[in-house]
């Protein structure tokens, strides 16, 4: 800690958060949560078709490549002074440095990403956007303490890079936004009729609820949306519910319960037991549901708690 933090690593300093700290955890977490994102999704997502690509328009491409370009021209520039005044001996501390440069490569990491592969379907992924809302949330608290430091060159240097990471974050939100409802299909739109005009309009859209869904889509209860449009156009039928998962069925639970009570039977004979057969079944299933239910509920009752030690630390450093 003492290099990169030389003094006492403190988080508030009585009146401000406390310049390794702010640097550190609010500059420097922000930048490498963003980078190792686009990363990530570069190598996940680099074989994914480029016709989204395609079909930007001009405006769009620019500023995808603009802002960041920029951004990256003025990380540049602020990474060269603070280097420049470190060889000067103007005392220009470690975490300075490591946060101008985790802001470089941040841009530079963009800039790659868009260069080299399907921007769109990465810029726009949710975790994308969660990173960035992430990313400028940190960099609230950070702009804050860069405007108390009496450097006037470093605090309008900082306010147009949060200006521009800012501009940035809500362009990649919006456009993912957008283009998610331009994806949809037309009978969400306006102009579709009320009720299907032939059977193939019909099959199309009986066949959207039984395809497969992502993560994404299952954390927010996305894979119910295809069957709250048919049900806007007409009178759902048994054939538009979602079906069970497999391990639902009634006859997936039959045989499961069956093949644990074979291996019990095998195991145990005259002593076997219905009781152990079904914690094989479906104990380990229980378990883990309940483990997930005790985070859950820990988590909503520390949350509070730890909120209200937050707001007394800031309120006692406020006072002193």
């Amino acid at each position: 800690m003492d290099f990169l933090c030389p003094a006492d690593p403190t988080v508030w300093d009585g009146r401000r958060f406390a310049p390794c700290f702010a640097d550190l955890v609010l500059g420097f977490a922000g930048n490498v949560i963003v980078a190792a994102a686009a990363v990530a999704l570069f190598l996940f997502k680099r074989n994914a078709p480029r016709t989204q690509n395609a079909r930007r328009g001009l405006p769009e491409k620019l500023f995808v490549f603009g802002v960041p370009g920029f951004a990256a021209c003025l990380s540049l520039l602020g990474l060269t002074m603070l280097i420049k005044k470190k060889f000067d001996g103007n005392g220009v501390e470690n975490y300075e440095l490591f946060f101008k440069c985790s802001q470089f490569i941040t841009w530079m990491s963009v800039i790659l990403v868009c260069a080299n592969g399907p921007w769109f379907e990465i810029l726009c992924n949710p975790i994308m956007c969660f990173c960035w809302i992430l990313k400028i949330l940190l960099e609230i608290p950070h702009l804050q303490y860069k405007l108390t430091l009496p450097k006037e060159m470093t605090s309008f240097m900082e306010i147009v890079s949060f200006s521009a990471a800012s501009t940035f974050g809500l362009f990649v939100i919006v456009a993912a936004v957008l283009g998610r409802s331009r994806n949809k299909r037309k009978v969400n739109s306006i102009e579709a009729p009320l009720v299907p005009n032939n059977e193939k309009a019909e099959s199309e859209t009986t066949n959207l609820v039984n395809k497969d869904h992502n993560l994404w889509e299952l954390l927010t209860f996305k894979f119910v949306n295809p069957m709250m449009n048919i049900g806007i156009t007409r009178q759902l039928d048994f054939t538009d519910l979602l079906e069970l998962p497999a391990e639902l069925r009634a006859a997936s639970c039959y045989e499961k319960l069956l093949s644990s009570w074979t291996v019990e039977y095998q195991n145990y004979h005259d002593r076997s037991s219905l009781l152990r057969a079904m914690f094989g079944a479906y104990g380990w299933t229980y378990l883990r549901l309940g483990l997930l239910k005790v985070i859950n509920d820990s988590i909503n009752f520390v949350s509070p708690l730890l909120l209200n030690k937050f707001i007394r630390f800031l309120q006692q450093g406020i006072i002193s």
